[in-house]
């Protein structure tokens, strides 16, 4: 990049200001394949975190499901037990319906709290999926101060939009080049 631009300056310095601006737009290009580039790896590895963090809960779902499928057998078969003790005298059939009424209702907490966990994954499951859609699409983008437009019409500073949309945070810092070219006095 600053070999193009160090090029076109020789370009200039010799008269020759059509080829001094056709060297800098070809900068101008390959800083923005550049910016495009690390932005699509970004979000990519951003949509390979989510995915991740997606199949874990997937995961989660299918073993609550598992517990919740031998929850019920287990139920099924404390109640078919019951009722082939039914046979016994009236105070073993007593004892017995007793234990099977205390063991349903601990089923019974266990399958309601399995219920409760398999909910609250299921709406966790929904948000990713609606922070996936706020992420997808193309993001109108201001090519001078790289303020994004939301779905309002406002501009938002990238920073703020992604961060409001996605678990990223940003740190800024100042690459080598950069520092080079803006601070040459100052020794890194």
């Amino acid at each position: 990049m600053a070999i193009l631009e160090s090029l076109a300056r020789v370009h200039e310095g010799q008269g020759n200001h059509a080829k001094a601006i056709e060297t800098l737009r070809e900068a101008v290009a390959i800083e923005r394949e550049q910016r495009s580039l690390k932005t699509s790896q970004s979000l990519a590895r951003f949509q390979a975190e989510l995915e991740a963090k997606d199949k874990e809960r997937k995961i989660a779902v299918l073993t609550k499901e598992k517990d919740i499928q031998a929850l019920t057998l287990k139920k099924q078969a404390l109640l078919r037990n019951v009722l082939l003790g039914g046979a016994g005298l009236l105070a073993i059939i007593a004892i017995a319906g007793w234990y099977a009424w205390a063991a349903l209702r601990r089923t019974h907490r266990a399958l309601s709290a399995a219920t409760t966990r398999l909910l609250q994954v299921n709406t966790d499951l929904e948000r990713a999926i609606e922070r996936i859609r706020h992420l997808e699409g193309i993001l109108p983008i201001c090519s001078h101060c790289k303020s994004i437009r939301d779905e309002s019409g406002q501009w938002n500073q990238l920073e703020s939009y992604i961060t409001d949309r996605s678990d990223a945070t940003f740190s800024h810092c100042i690459c080598p080049t950069c520092h080079q070219e803006h601070y040459p006095q100052v020794q890194n």
